[in-house]
């Protein structure tokens, strides 16, 4: 993952998602004067993880089991638009916070 800081277009380096708020607060910067940039396989497991924040497992069993049309289109089409993040030439953290169910 790499950091972008938009006012002097500085890049640092994290290595893992976990460190995120470590580097920002080593650097003395807060979310919003960075972008944030994934490698692919790191932006296939934040959209992972993003996912389940909105539609956990469960969640998404029980929808496919009983729920409604429009409640599983909701979510099909909810999880497609951050698989879609995911798989872009440069997926940027701000971009799929925009993708809600």
């Amino acid at each position: 993952m790499q950091l972008q800081n938009k006012k002097t277009g500085e890049a640092y380096f994290v290595g893992q998602f976990e460190m995120l708020g470590a580097t920002l607060e080593m650097f003395e910067l807060k979310p919003d004067d960075v972008v944030v940039a994934f490698d692919s396989h790191e932006a296939a497991q934040y959209a992972g993880l993003y996912i389940n924040r909105f539609y956990p497992v469960y969640k998404q069993l029980n929808i496919l089991r009983s729920g409604s049309k429009e409640e599983q289109q909701q979510m099909d089409v909810f999880i497609e638009a951050c698989r879609a993040w995911a798989n872009s030439a440069a997926p940027v953290l701000s971009d799929v916070t925009k993708i809600v169910p």
